[in-house]
C-alpha cells in the first residue's frame, strides 16, 4: 500500500541532532518494515529547533520506501505568535496545491493539529474518495483559551470560530478518527457529530522499545539521578514524561505528593 502521513513538529530521520523519532517517525518506520510505501508530508521548518531545514521545498528518501516531502513555509520564533499561525496557513495552502500532483495514496493519515493541514487532508480525501484518518493529538483550538485570562475568554472566542468550524469539517469528512487518548477521541467524535464506530480507535503515545531496553536494569543511572537531585535512597520517586504545560493538572499531583 501507498500510505501518506501528514504531520509536522516532529524530529525527522534526517535531522542532525540525533533526536529519537516520535509518533509519526516510528509509524513510518514500522510501515516500511512491513512492506508498505510511505510519503511523509511535513514542513521544512524544525519546530523544536526553530530553524529551517531548507529554504525551499525538498524531498529525500529514508528507509528505502519512505519519502520525506518537506514543504517550505515561513519560520516563526515563538510558539504563541501570529507568525506561527501564518506558517500553518501557508503550509496548508502549499500542501493542497502540491498533493494533487502526486500519485494518489491508498490511505491518508493526518495529525490534528495542525488544524489547517487536517482540513486540507480531509478535503483532499473527500474529493478523491481516498480514505482519510484524522489523528487527534491536541485539542486545538480549545487549549488556546487556557493561555487567556478567564475574564477575557469571551472576547477571544469569536476569533476562534473559523478554527472550530475547520475542526468540525475535518472530523466529519474523515473516514475514521484516531486519537492519543479516549478523551481526545470523544472530543473528535463530538466535533464529527456522530457515534463511535469500529474504525475509531485510540493509539496512545508510544516509545521505541529498543531505546527503553538500553536503560532497563541500569542501576547506575538511578544512582546518578538520586545523587544529582539529592534524593534519599529510601524515597519513592515518581517521574513525569511530557511537556510541563497547561494541558496537565500537575499542581494536584504535587499537592497529593505532599500529603
Amino acid at each position: 500500500m501507498l500510505i501518506w502521513l501528514v504531520a509536522v513538529g516532529e524530529p525527522l530521520p534526517i535531522d542532525p541532532d540525533g533526536r529519537r523519532l516520535y509518533r509519526y517517525g516510528m509509524l513510518a518506520k514500522a510501515l516500511v518494515a512491513r512492506g508498505h510505501s510511505v510519503v511523509w508530508w511535513t514542513s521544512t521548518f524544525s519546530h523544536p529547533r526553530k530553524q529551517q531545514r531548507y529554504a525551499h521545498d525538498a524531498a529525500t528518501v529514508v528507509w528505502d520506501n519512505c519519502l520525506l516531502r518537506m514543504i517550505y513555509a515561513p519560520a516563526y520564533r515563538t510558539n504563541t505568535s501570529v507568525a506561527r499561525l501564518w506558517h500553518h496557513f501557508v503550509l496548508a495552502r502549499r500542501f493542497s496545491r502540491a498533493c494533487v500532483k502526486e500519485p494518489r495514496p491508498d490511505v491518508l493519515l493526518c495529525s490534528l493539529p495542525l488544524i489547517e493541514l487536517a482540513l486540507a487532508s480531509a478535503e483532499y480525501g473527500s474529493k478523491t474518495g481516498i480514505p482519510s484518518v484524522v489523528d487527534v493529538r491536541d485539542l486545538w483550538p480549545d487549549q488556546w483559551l487556557l493561555v487567556v485570562r478567564p475574564e477575557l475568554r469571551r472576547f477571544v472566542k469569536p476569533l476562534l470560530f473559523w478554527y472550530w468550524a475547520a475542526v468540525r469539517k475535518s472530523c466529519r469528512l474523515s473516514w475514521s478518527l484516531a486519537a492519543v487518548s479516549e478523551t481526545s477521541l470523544q472530543w473528535g467524535l463530538r466535533h464529527a457529530g456522530r457515534e463511535r464506530s469500529e474504525l475509531d480507535r485510540v493509539f496512545p503515545l508510544g516509545y521505541d522499545e529498543a531505546s527503553m531496553l538500553e536503560f532497563s536494569g541500569d542501576d547506575s543511572l538511578d544512582d546518578e539521578i538520586r545523587r544529582r537531585f539529592s534524593i534519599p535512597s529510601d524515597s519513592l520517586v515518581l517521574c513525569f514524561s511530557g511537556t510541563m504545560g497547561l494541558s496537565y493538572d500537575l499542581d494536584t499531583v504535587i499537592d497529593a505528593a505532599r500529603l
